[in-house]
């Protein structure tokens, strides 16, 4: 369940009506960091959600952003970035507030998901700064490969444009170390990487690599 998934496409569409349609290329902002927002409704592409030098997520179109600072009427606590060229419509938030204040079913509906999305975010951000690189970027990973990925092979293929650079800014890692961790895992045999994505297949058990390292002793 997204926010986007809570307004009809009625509503939606009046919500949209008038909205100014911009088009961003890859690494363009559509919201920054420290500014205020309209809301947001990603029509068509991928962005990448970041705070400082950490990303925080990736989102495909269609998704409703920017929703927490435009009820909040404060300034955005992340930057929200085009990964690749991006279709966005800017709704001006006085409207936004307008429709929630004559839908009160549809405020209790935003309200409660914006505080299951929110306490999703710690989990993941605590999830990805808690254990050493290697558990990190195994959980990370998992997560990718559940919320973007399809099977394939055993396994499950995310296509999404993440260069090691990426996943180290997502795991607070450097990019030698995640390199050096995925170039050991792909030599095993659980993950690789071309231009169109990564496949992932998992990571065995502690207790099963542990197998695995006296059998070859």
């Amino acid at each position: 369940m997204t926010l986007f998934n809570l307004i009809d496409e009625r509503t939606l569409s009046q919500l949209t009506q008038g909205a100014a349609i911009r088009q961003f290329f890859r690494d363009a902002p559509l919201v920054t960091r420290g500014e205020p927002s309209d809301l947001v409704v990603l029509i068509k592409g991928l962005v990448r959600i970041s705070r400082d030098d950490l990303i925080v997520d990736f989102v495909r179109a269609p998704a409703i952003l920017a929703a927490s600072c435009v009820l909040l009427q404060e300034p955005s606590a992340v930057t929200i970035a085009s990964v690749r060229n991006s279709e966005a419509a800017f709704v001006d938030a006085a409207k936004f507030h307008a429709l929630l204040g004559s839908s009160p079913q549809l405020a209790e509906r935003l309200a409660a998901q914006l505080s299951r999305e929110n306490h999703d975010l710690l989990t993941r951000m605590t999830e990805l700064v808690t254990g050493d690189v290697e558990e990190r970027l195994e959980t990370l990973l998992n997560r990718l490969a559940l919320r973007h990925g399809v099977p394939l092979n055993g396994g499950r293929f995310f296509a999404l444009p993440v260069r090691r650079r990426d996943l180290a800014r997502m795991i607070d890692a450097s990019t030698e170390t995640v390199s050096r961790t995925l170039a050991e895992w792909k030599r095993r045999g659980w993950t690789y990487s071309n231009r169109s994505g990564i496949w992932w297949g998992g990571r065995p058990s502690r207790a099963a690599r542990s197998s695995e390292r006296s059998s070859a002793q």
